[in-house]
């Protein structure tokens, strides 16, 4: 995030927070994270990027690396083969 330019802590504020992550799988499965949720200094919530399972590197249908957020119920925001993490600032 701190490459991306994307402000974090007691930057991330008013029309700062105003943003989000769109994560793409090369399958085109796409899913969405809040600026606010993926910064630490604001919740408690792990966002994981894998590239091993079980100590052994991944491989096959699970790709060499996943997005994975262990917390959610269903597993639907994880993604398998990300290729792009694109930030985008939302404005009125």
């Amino acid at each position: 995030m701190k490459k991306a330019g994307v402000p974090q802590g007691s930057e991330l504020r008013g029309m700062a927070s105003v943003g989000y992550v769109l994560a793409e799988a090369q399958d085109e499965y796409q899913v969405v994270f809040s600026l606010g949720e993926l910064d630490a200094a604001l919740v408690d919530n792990e966002i994981l990027s894998a590239d091993m399972a079980n100590g052994k590197p991944l491989f096959g249908a699970q790709g060499r690396f996943r997005l994975i957020v262990p917390k959610e119920k269903t597993g639907a925001r994880s993604v398998r083969l990300p290729n792009s993490f694109d930030v985008v600032q939302l404005r009125k």
